[in-house]
Formats: structure tokens, sequence, C-alpha cells
């Protein structure tokens, strides 16, 4: 598949370093192992296309098509924003997706290092996800992720699983020997 530098990376998001380095490469050229999200990758180049501006009348159509994105984004930030100033009010979240006709969805447990698919394209929702705790159940904004807009709560936090610990431990120590 091609790439576009504007785009993120499918199944892996939108890590500007990593786009970085991939458009850095000629043709047929390999990149070095690169890390993203605890995961490692190394890519090649096989084909380059020259950008070009197409005319109106060949992107009409995916023009109306953003636009009418754009507004229904907007309207969900605006949704979501209403929602979060409620929940501050001191509003249940289980009664505010009901009055808001929403589906409250939720993540599980995650590492800083994992894919989560509703959140790593957000490098803010990231960070804002490890900022929350039990005393701050909520962050001071909303989140757009691509198509969709977040309004994210703590729910509980997990220690460490000892065991996978060793186990990763021993990989990553048999990886640098």
């Amino acid at each position: 598949d091609y790439l576009s530098q504007k785009e993120g990376i499918p199944g892996i998001g939108g890590d500007e370093k990593l786009k970085q380095t991939i458009f850095s490469l000629e043709k047929e050229e390999t990149s070095d192992v690169m890390e993203s999200q605890g995961k490692f990758y190394i890519f090649q180049v096989l084909d380059r296309k020259a950008s070009y501006l197409p005319g109106y009348d060949q992107v009409a159509e995916e023009v109306k098509k953003d636009y009418v994105s754009y507004l229904a984004m907007m309207s969900a930030k605006a949704a979501a924003e209403q929602f979060l100033a409620k929940l501050k009010e001191g509003k249940e979240w289980i009664a505010l997706c009901k009055e808001f006709k929403e589906e409250a969805k939720t993540a599980g447990f995650f590492s800083r290092q994992d894919y989560v698919p509703e959140i790593s394209q957000s490098f803010e929702a990231r960070n804002a996800a490890f900022a929350i705790n039990q005393k701050k159940r909520y962050p001071d904004t909303v989140f757009e992720t691509g198509k969709s807009v977040l309004v994210m709560r703590w729910e509980g936090e997990q220690g460490i699983d000892q065991k996978k610990y060793q186990e990763e431990k021993a990989n990553y120590r048999d990886m640098l020997v």
C-alpha cells in the first residue's frame, strides 16, 4: 500500500518519528529496526509515487463527504463536552449514557505499551488515560480520535503481572545478549 505523510500507518498509527524515517528512505531501501508502542518493525520502500494535486471535479464528492464528516465530528464533540460538563457537576455516568443515548464502552486494563484502538491514535488521550485516577476520575477535556470523540473515566487499576514481567524481562535480556 502507498502511504501518505498526512495519514497514520495502518495498524500502527500516526507515530511521527516512524513516518519521518519511512519517508526518508529511498526506493528499495530498508530501515533499521524501529520501535513504536512497545513493538518492533522493519520497513522497506518498494515503490514511490509522486504526489499531485487533483482537479476539483476529481475530488468534489470526497470534499463534500469530508465536510459532512467534519460537521458530524463538531456535533459529536459538542455533545461529548456537554456530557463531560454534566459528569463534573456530579451526574452519574450510566444515567448520562441513557440521556445521551450512548453506549458505555470499556478498554479494559492496559499498559503504556499496549495498543488500545480507542485511544492509541491520540497522544493526548493516551497521556490523559494515565493521568486520571480514583480522586480525579475524568480528564479535563474530551478527545477526538480519528472518527470519534471520547469521554474517558477512570474505572480502576491493576498491579504488574509478576509472571509476565519475568518472562518479558528474560526475553529482552536474550535479545540484547
